[in-house]
């Protein structure tokens, strides 16, 4: 069974064997293939005359944050998801309205996951630049080196105090060391 459109009622089908079963009565609907299924059902002789089924706005960039794609089932359509299984189905890949005409009263329950400002991101990718990247981590080597000359009991602030101009102010034992601790090539 596929997707399909009742377009006298104007009720949009989700089938069962449409989802992702993820295992434990839980599924997952991929919101952009269900919006290129009903792309494809407006397309063809039948649904061609009738009211368009949703709009989508595609993922945009801003300011060099690249915004996930929103989809809107509109013009009076519902959903319904196959009502014969029990479970949870978790809605994917954009941010929608599909609760907002979701008909079932039995059946799956409907995990909406939209997201306020949800981004697209790269797996593994921070979002900083190289240049960031580094100043990150050099920020982080200052901090241990700031911690390591601190004493273990700041009680006494003359000992703090002189932790803090050590490294302002290196004496000539410290400068020394980073000589001969440098590793050459």
């Amino acid at each position: 069974m596929a997707i399909t459109v009742n377009w006298a009622t104007k009720v949009i089908t989700f089938p069962q064997a449409d989802l992702t079963a993820l295992g434990g009565g839980a599924y997952e609907l991929d919101v952009d293939a269900f919006r290129l299924a009903l792309k494809a059902l407006e397309d063809d002789e039948t649904g061609i005359i009738f009211d368009d089924t949703h709009q989508h706005v595609s993922e945009i960039t801003l300011s060099g944050v690249t915004y996930s794609r929103f989809f809107e089932i509109i013009n009076g359509y519902t959903v319904t998801i196959d009502p014969s299984f029990p479970g949870r189905v978790s809605c994917v890949g954009a941010n929608h309205n599909i609760g907002d005409v979701y008909n079932n009263t039995t059946g799956p329950t409907l995990i909406i996951n939209n997201a306020a400002g949800l981004q697209t991101v790269e797996t593994g990718v921070s979002g900083l630049t190289p240049e960031e990247a580094t100043l990150l981590s050099n920020a982080a080597a200052d901090s241990s080196a700031v911690e390591a000359r601190l004493p273990s009991d700041p009680a006494d602030q003359s000992e703090v105090e002189a932790a803090i101009n050590a490294l302002n102010d290196p004496s000539a034992s410290d400068v020394a060391d980073a000589v001969w601790d440098k590793v050459l090539p």
